[in-house]
């Protein structure tokens, strides 16, 4: 997961994303680049991503642990209604 999150960190920075540990916004970050990143996590997850939660978590290590405890996919589908 870390290595899906760096990749769309990288892309979404043009910039090379290697640090597990690097902060998101110290990296150049802006309020369009968060919301490219927003997009492609959910689109990885198949669940929304709260702006809030990249804000909280705005390091590759961090975000991978937050989105590990998302239900799987499958388990409940972005957009699905219970």
């Amino acid at each position: 997961m870390a290595e899906r999150i760096a990749a769309i960190w990288s892309a979404a920075l043009g910039v090379p994303y290697d640090g597990l540990d690097d902060n998101f916004f110290d990296a150049g970050g802006t309020s369009v680049t968060l919301l490219t990143v927003r997009a492609r996590l959910e689109r990885l997850t198949g669940h929304e991503v709260p702006l809030s939660m990249i804000f909280a978590h705005p390091t590759v290590r961090t975000m991978a642990a937050a989105l590990s405890h998302l239900e799987s996919p499958a388990d409940h589908p972005m957009g699905a209604e219970e």
